[in-house]
C-alpha cells in the first residue's frame, strides 16, 4: 500500500534532505554566513514536501492509469490512499467525474505532505537518519491504532479530526 512505503520513503528522505546536512556540517556554513535559522527550517521544510509530491508521482500516474482504464480494482477495506481511489473509481468516468478525482488525488498529496512533516522536527531534533526513520515508523503505528479511540472519546475524536492522521480525509 502506498501508505506503507510512504511512511518509510518519506521518512528516509527526511533523514536524507535534513540530517544529511548536519553530518557534512552545510547547515553550519549556512547559519555562519548569515542566514537565519528560521530560513533554514522554511526552506528545508518547503523542499522536503516538494520531494515528498515528486516520490508521490508514481501512484498518481498509475491511480489515473487505472481510473482512465475503465477496470474495476477491488481491495475490500485494506485500500487507503490512492489503492482507494482506484477501489472507488468503479468503471468509466466523464470528465467531470477525472477532474474529481484529478482534485481528490492532490488533496491526497497534501495529507500525505502533512503526515510526512512530523519527520522534520525529528530530524532537527535527533540529526540521524535512522532514528528519523525509527521514530516515524512508530508513531505512524501508534497513530493508527490511536484512530480506533475515536468512537469511544469525543475529545479525542475532534483532536484526531484534526491531524492528518485521523482518517477523515
Amino acid at each position: 500500500s502506498d501508505v506503507n512505503v510512504m511512511s518509510i520513503i518519506g521518512a528516509v528522505a527526511a533523514g536524507i534532505l535534513l540530517c544529511g546536512d548536519f553530518d557534512n556540517k552545510t547547515i553550519h556554513d549556512a547559519i555562519s554566513s548569515g542566514i537565519s535559522r528560521t530560513v533554514i527550517v522554511v526552506g528545508k521544510s518547503v523542499t522536503y514536501m516538494i520531494t515528498i509530491m515528486v516520490l508521490l508521482l508514481p501512484y498518481v500516474i498509475a491511480t489515473l492509469a487505472a481510473v482512465v482504464s475503465g477496470k474495476e480494482f477491488g481491495m475490500g477495506s485494506v485500500g487507503v490512499g490512492f489503492l482507494n481511489i482506484m477501489a472507488n473509481s468503479g468503471g468509466t468516468l466523464d470528465s467531470n467525474g477525472i477532474i474529481k478525482t484529478i482534485a481528490i488525488m492532490a488533496v491526497l498529496l497534501i495529507v500525505y505532505a502533512g503526515m510526512l512533516s512530523l519527520c522534520i522536527p525529528i530530524a532537527f531534533a535527533t540529526k540521524k537518519p535512522v532514528i528519523v526513520v525509527a521514530v516515524y515508523y512508530v508513531l505512524t503505528i501508534v497513530f493508527a491504532n490511536l484512530s480506533s479511540l475515536r468512537a469511544d472519546y469525543s475529545l479525542f475524536d475532534k483532536v484526531m479530526g484534526f491531524l492528518p492522521f485521523g482518517g477523515d480525509y
